[in-house]
């Protein structure tokens, strides 16, 4: 679960958002069943960036890569 958070105020908008990132892996049991768990991957993730040559903000949720590559490397 992701918090994001964005409030307009006279000086601008405000964005923020948790750093949390958590994964969902599935294992087969030895039974043959398989399981799904969900589990912390990272406490230090960006979810917020400032694209400054176009003056935007973006936050996101979910997926953290395009294409493969991770959406900070964008």
């Amino acid at each position: 679960m992701s918090l994001i958070v964005t409030v307009h105020v006279p000086e601008g908008i405000v964005m923020a958002s948790d750093s949390r990132q958590s994964i969902t892996i599935e294992a087969t049991l030895p039974d043959g069943k398989s399981s799904k768990v969900e589990t912390v991957n990272s406490d230090s993730v960006v979810k917020t960036f400032f694209i400054e040559s176009h003056k935007v903000g973006i936050s996101f949720f979910g997926q953290d890569t395009l294409g493969g590559v991770p959406i900070a490397s964008h």
